[in-house]
């Protein structure tokens, strides 16, 4: 029986997605089953950079190999924003999925970041998050922790909610600050009842690209926002290495113009 939903949105992550797919092929401890649904615009005028159902089908030996028991794709004819997508994820997801984890096209998670998200959930947890992001800056080939100190302009790492949580999202057609928004309407539904754990094992952080797609193509944010501060660390450090390999050819396609969509 499914017990957790991987939730992968996708939209001009032609050159981007194969790293969530790799970091989710490589899942260790696994002792539940769990399923992939991915949504993504199919329409070329659109989307011109469709990382395709293709591409994902090129993975499902491997996501078998580690719990995966369904994959789904949805596509889309016309551009949705991020708040919907999530939505439309969570009503199309497995009835018994108790577990909503949102993964990014362009984030490496974990190698254990199923097996905590669904050890979360089973004890009660209706939202985990981590506060500390780690972020590869492509262009300059270095690596950003993020420390967010509160939730008043919320950002975290690493989320997972109850599925019951996400299946109430409203459709407000949220595009901006969608992280806020979800935690946000997670309170809301649960009221006082409300479990939030931040998770603050940091030796697992999941891995941030930036520069590649439509919403982490924004490189001044390094130097504006003081929460990002320069690590020692190589890329090779935090992956393993045909992925930091893969990740250095991806620097050919950060020019690539793409019209920002809100």
């Amino acid at each position: 029986m499914i017990f957790l939903t991987i939730a992968l949105p996708l939209f001009r992550a032609k050159h981007i997605a194969w790293l969530a797919m790799e970091s989710l092929s490589r899942q260790k401890g696994i002792s539940f089953e769990w399923e992939l649904v991915a949504i993504e615009e199919t329409n070329n005028s659109v989307n011109g950079e469709i990382f395709g159902r293709d591409n994902i089908e090129v993975y499902r030996d491997r996501l078998l190999n580690v719990g995966c028991k369904s994959i789904k794709y949805i596509p889309l004819e016309s551009w949705i924003p991020l708040g919907d997508k999530w939505g439309k994820i969570a009503l199309e997801s497995d009835e018994h999925s108790s577990a909503f984890v949102l993964q990014s096209a362009d984030c490496y998670s974990s190698e254990n970041r199923l097996v905590k998200a669904a050890s979360f959930i089973s004890k009660g947890k209706d939202w985990i998050h981590s506060k500390i992001h780690t972020f590869y800056h492509i262009r300059n080939d270095s690596l950003y922790q993020f420390n967010q100190p509160d939730v008043i302009n919320f950002s975290a790492a690493d989320m997972t909610v109850k599925m019951s949580i996400a299946r109430h999202l409203p459709l407000e057609h949220k595009s901006r600050h969608v992280d806020q928004w979800f935690f946000k309407n997670a309170k809301k539904v649960m009221g006082k009842s409300f479990k939030l754990y931040v998770d603050d094992d940091y030796s697992h952080l999941s891995l941030n690209v930036n520069g590649i797609n439509n919403i982490s193509n924004r490189d001044d944010i390094f130097d504006k926002d003081k929460r990002f501060v320069r690590i020692d660390k190589k890329i090779d450090d935090i992956v393993p290495t045909e992925v930091s390999q893969k990740l250095h050819l991806c620097k050919s396609f950060i020019d690539i113009e793409r019209p920002y969509i809100k």
